[in-house]
């Protein structure tokens, strides 16, 4: 039996009613989890970055800048004046301590960086981070539907929010369920207590199916088509109706990914059952 550690993140408690989809980078144990932009609205010559750094060791770290087509992205945050007024301030860089997690969302710490056309949902822009101790990683940002991240609201009751605890522990499932393998995982999409994830590196590729348990994030399996199939989420305990909410989210947000990974998730030979016990 594979028993899974997964570490309780609790950075947001919010259950999530409705599917969300995410994705994850990990350069040497820091996850860069759901970088992500709001579509922007008609006439914007700006737009804001979202996302979460969660640094899983001993070390401490700097994200020193982002490279986009575009140009840099500035960092800023709120400071609030003597008289009560709030304004925002730039930041030479953004400090990742070890063993925390760096939530850069609306109303609070984030990005921004200058857009010359609009930026449609479902669509991803290449960029470059920077870190200072780690080196430079290439990776994408997602453009997210605007509605999800437009409300004038505390950082705690926005769509980023509750998208950052749940990825953390899907992805340190996943990747405790793989280890030592390592593997970029996307796109993370979650429904209620169901979640799947694509995950794929050089010899392999496959769907992974997890479901949370008393809190926590859990392995049940990995596949290939079959797991796009109801049938092997009803057999799991999913109504038929959610398994059919949850397939359509997750073909909707695969359709923005190479068509060669996807390929590779189908071409997956099988289905490997995993045992395990949320810890």
């Amino acid at each position: 039996m594979k028993t899974l550690m997964i570490a309780a993140a609790a950075l947001f408690a919010a259950s999530l009613s409705t599917s969300v989809a995410a994705h994850e980078f990990v350069l040497q144990d820091i996850q860069i989890i759901h970088p992500a932009v709001p579509a922007s609205p008609p006439g914007a010559t700006a737009a804001p970055l979202y996302m979460a750094l969660s640094n899983n060791t001993d070390t401490a770290d700097r994200l020193l800048g982002i490279e986009t087509p575009y140009g840099p992205v500035r960092f800023r945050r709120p400071v609030t004046a003597a008289d009560g007024t709030t304004r925002f301030e730039g930041m030479a860089w953004i400090d990742v301590p070890p063993g925390e997690i760096v939530v850069l969302s609306q109303g609070a710490m984030h990005g921004v960086f200058d857009i010359p056309e609009p930026l449609h949902e479902g669509g991803e822009i290449p960029v470059t981070m920077v870190f200072e101790a780690r080196g430079r990683v290439e990776m994408h940002l997602m453009i997210d539907p605007v509605g999800a991240l437009d409300t004038e609201t505390s950082v705690a009751s926005g769509a980023q929010a509750p998208q950052a605890g749940d990825v953390l522990q899907v992805g340190a499932a996943l990747r405790s369920a793989l280890a030592p393998t390592q593997a970029t995982i996307m796109p993370i999409v979650l429904h209620g207590n169901h979640a799947v994830a694509g995950w794929s590196n050089d010899t392999d590729a496959a769907r992974a199916l997890l479901r949370r348990v008393d809190g926590n994030w859990q392995v049940e399996m990995w596949s290939g088509a079959s797991l796009l199939l109801p049938a092997t989420f009803v057999s799991m305990g999913m109504s038929q109706a959610d398994a059919e909410i949850l397939i359509a989210e997750v073909k909707a947000y695969e359709s923005m990914i190479d068509p060669a990974i996807i390929a590779r998730f189908d071409a997956f030979p099988g289905t490997v059952l995993i045992e395990g016990d949320a810890q």
